[in-house]
């Protein structure tokens, strides 16, 4: 059994019915037995979710609140806690090209280090790998 750690455009597909992956994320999500989150994750889809611009509507924190621990109930979830130091990474390292990757290889660290693999929407944290890395991380098309 894989244990996957959400990324947050995964946790967002899943807990928001007007995501562009809404359907896509609960087919694929139906077949995850184990599955985890992190401060990071969690904290940029409470962010993500009282973000006007992106839901479309103005979402109290509370609700928002109420949907991350609403995730947290659901069948096969575990916490990660975040304690890689990029100053640590043993997974590509060297392939930070600027500010955009900074997260995506955080949690492709904290995966690694967490025997988990990334499940991610985002097809191009694949290119910032290695070859012999590439297993870290599942594309969620």
């Amino acid at each position: 059994m894989t244990r996957r750690l959400l990324d947050v455009n995964v946790l967002m597909a899943l807990s928001w019915g007007g995501h562009l992956h809404h359907d896509q994320a609960h087919e694929r999500f139906a077949d995850v037995d184990a599955w985890s989150t992190t401060p990071i994750t969690e904290l940029w889809h409470l962010r993500l979710m009282l973000t006007e611009a992106v839901t479309g509507r103005a979402v109290r924190a509370s609700d928002a609140l109420a949907q991350v621990r609403a995730l947290r109930q659901a069948d096969g979830w575990s916490w990660i806690a975040d304690d890689v130091s990029p100053t640590t990474w043993h997974v590509a390292a060297g392939s930070i090209r600027g500010r955009r990757q900074v997260t995506d290889l955080q949690l492709v660290n904290i995966a690694a280090v967490n025997e988990c693999v990334l499940a991610t929407f985002d097809a191009g944290v694949l290119q910032m790998l290695r070859p012999t890395e590439r297993h870290l991380v599942e594309i969620w098309n």
